[in-house]
C-alpha cells in the first residue's frame, strides 16, 4: 500500500476548515451544536422577556406619570371653580348684607327723626306752656299734649316720652 492510500491527505496541504468538512462529524459534536442552539434559543427567549417586562414597566411608568399630571391638572381646575364660586357667593352675600344693613339703618333714621320731632314738639309744648299765661297755658298745653300723642305711634313712645307727656299732663291738671 502507499502513502497516498494509507493517508489520502498525504501531500495535500488543506486548510482547518476544509478538513473538518472532510471528517464526519462526531454524534458529540452534534450534541454539542444542539446544545448550543437550545441554549441561544433559551438566552435569546430570556432577553426578550426582560426586554418585554423592561419595556411594559416603562409604558406603566409613563402612563402613571401622565395619570397623575391630569389628575393633579383636574385638581387644579376643580380647586380654581371652588375658588371662584366661593368668591362669588362671598360677594352675593356682602352685596346682600350691604343692603339689609342700609334698609335698617335707614329705618332706623326714620325712626330717630320720628323720636325726634316727637320729642321736639313735646319740649315746644313744655316751654310754651311755661311761657304763656295760666288759662291759655292750659288749653295751649292740653292741644298740644293730644296732638302730639296722636301723632306718635305707640311702639314710638319711649319712658322718656311717657314722662314728658305726664309733666304735660301735670301741667294741664294744675290749670284746669
Amino acid at each position: 500500500m502507499s502513502l497516498e492510500e494509507l493517508y489520502p491527505c498525504a501531500g495535500k496541504t488543506l486548510q482547518i476548515g476544509e478538513r473538518e468538512r472532510e471528517r464526519k462529524p462526531r454524534v458529540a459534536d452534534i450534541y454539542d451544536k444542539r446544545e448550543d442552539m437550545l441554549r441561544r434559543k433559551r438566552q435569546a427567549n430570556i432577553e426578550s422577556k426582560l426586554t418585554e417586562v423592561e419595556t411594559q414597566r416603562m409604558i406603566d411608568e409613563c402612563v402613571n406619570k401622565r395619570i397623575k399630571e391630569l389628575m393633579e391638572k383636574k385638581d387644579a381646575e376643580v380647586d380654581a371653580e371652588v375658588c371662584r364660586r366661593v368668591e362669588n357667593a362671598k360677594q352675593i352675600l356682602e352685596r346682600q348684607m350691604r343692603e339689609e344693613l342700609q334698609a335698617k339703618k335707614a329705618e332706623m333714621d326714620r325712626e330717630m327723626a320720628e323720636q325726634e320731632v316727637g320729642l321736639f314738639n313735646l319740649l315746644m309744648a313744655t316751654f310754651i306752656s311755661e311761657m304763656l299765661p295760666s288759662c291759655s297755658r292750659s288749653v295751649l298745653a292740653s292741644n298740644l299734649v293730644s296732638n302730639v300723642l296722636v301723632t306718635l305711634p305707640a311702639s314710638n313712645l319711649t319712658s322718656k316720652h311717657n314722662g314728658c307727656s305726664a309733666v304735660l299732663h301735670s301741667l294741664t291738671v294744675k290749670e284746669g
